[in-house]
């Protein structure tokens, strides 16, 4: 199924407060708690008016499948972004996280010509992202509570 990216807007901010506290959702995030309203709708304008953030939606059918947003990597993963994805509940267990992955990870190296790296983080019993960043090229870095993937430009 082909995956189309564009940029969050204001509308999309309900949908993703529905994913985002959606229990498989909270269960593969690292603070392991659902967020009130108040919360996203705070995190939703912050992250928006970012001008270090890059949020894509992905689209399949002209319906969003999916957000994908691209942070400044903290110092202990190194230079370049990270990467925070998070499926829409409807798309799951269909190839889609894949796609979108692949095609998130080409857009984000295209909207910033001089990174060089993608990094991520994800929890050890999410085996289903894990398998899906894997077929998309990412690299396991390390592996412990946490594990640790990255992608580099030259894999493209």
């Amino acid at each position: 199924m082909p995956i189309t990216l564009r940029l969050a807007r204001e509308d999309d901010k309900e949908h993703l407060l529905q994913w985002r506290n959606d229990p498989d959702t909270v269960a593969a995030c690292l603070s392991g708690k659902p967020v009130t309203r108040e919360e996203h709708e705070a995190w939703f304008a912050a992250t928006m008016a970012d001008p270090d953030t890059t949020i894509f939606i992905g689209e399949a059918d002209d319906e969003p499948v999916g957000v994908v947003r691209f942070t400044p990597a903290p110092e202990k993963l190194g230079a370049g972004v990270e990467l925070h994805l998070n499926l829409a509940p409807h798309a799951r267990g269909r190839g889609i996280g894949t796609e979108l992955i692949r095609e998130a990870t080409r857009g984000i190296f295209t909207t910033l010509p001089d990174l060089q790296c993608v990094w991520l983080i994800v929890l050890p019993d999410n085996t289903a992202a894990i398998r899906a960043y894997e077929k998309v090229g990412y690299i396991i870095d390390r592996s412990d509570d946490i594990v640790v993937m990255y992608y580099l430009r030259e894999q493209l």
